[in-house]
């Protein structure tokens, strides 16, 4: 994985490598972040890594990428 980017001024920040089941524990407990962090800007930077053995085939990357889309539509596999 790429080195950690430093956090902004006045920020602390937080990174792991997350496997799909982790991210849904993350995304249970959201609001309960939210209102922990209430009065403070909250952020989430997320790299999504796509591969294996082999070349990927084009149809499994748009698929991925469309679903991606329906979240940020500037979060895509390139």
């Amino acid at each position: 994985p790429p080195p950690p980017l430093p956090p902004q001024p006045g920020f602390k920040a937080a990174q792991a490598e997350l496997r799909p089941h982790q991210i849904q524990d993350l995304a249970e407990i959201i609001g309960e972040l939210v209102n922990a962090a209430a009065g403070y800007e909250l952020v989430f930077r997320l790299r999504v890594e796509l591969g294996g053995a082999g070349t990927l085939p084009d149809e499994v990357v748009q698929t991925v990428n469309r679903l991606l889309a329906g979240v940020a539509k500037d979060l895509q596999l390139k």
